[in-house]
């Protein structure tokens, strides 16, 4: 809602964070989020346009994910261009309703331990998709918003127009960067 989010604004809020998981409705209907990809990209526009800054999280491997699931994802992102995005392998915890689907369905990876259970690691395949191929989804969100010469524009007009913002963009894109240099570098042939 536009107006809640002026009021937001005018009360000191400054930063949102959106758990939008994907761009795919298929995904965000079987991920139960109750939510539209159109009031998703809504959200991001509006929150933006009021002078707040817009976090968001994506989560690869959920329910019925595939190789359309993850493109739609990523034309998600470079689209809404959120100021930041933190992209993750989606991890079934025990006890969760996802952890007795992926039981079912045999789509653990070996056997995994608690130590292996955090996001940015697959412990899981999908019906479709590899563990290898979330974790290289994973980085390819990160690279097609980062490196999106369209984000970096708006990144660099934000700093500008908001000063105190400046270290926090520059920790972003150090990080970013060093993430990129460290992967090509492990890729390399």
């Amino acid at each position: 809602d536009p107006e809640l989010l002026k009021i937001m604004y005018e009360g000191g809020c400054r930063g949102i964070a959106y758990g939008i998981e994907s761009g795919s409705q298929t995904i965000l209907d079987n991920a139960k989020k109750e939510i539209t990809v159109e009031q998703a990209k809504n959200a991001i526009k509006w929150t933006k346009e009021v002078g707040i800054k817009v976090f968001t999280s994506f989560i690869f491997g959920l329910p019925g994910e595939t190789k359309e699931t993850i493109e739609e994802t990523i034309r998600f992102v470079k689209e809404t261009l959120p100021h930041s995005a933190q992209f993750n392998v989606a991890v079934p915890y025990p006890g969760t309703e996802f952890y007795e689907y992926a039981k079912q369905r045999n789509l653990f990876i070996g056997n995994p331990s608690w130590e292996s259970f955090y996001q940015h690691k697959a412990v899981i395949r999908t019906e479709e998709i590899s563990p290898e191929d979330l974790e290289r989804a994973r980085r390819r969100a990160y690279r097609a918003l980062y490196f999106n010469p369209r984000w970096i524009a708006q990144n660099v007009k934000w700093v500008l127009t908001h000063p105190e913002d400046f270290k926090l963009g520059v920790k972003y894109y150090s990080k970013a960067l060093k993430n990129y240099i460290v992967y090509k570098m492990e890729h390399a042939h």
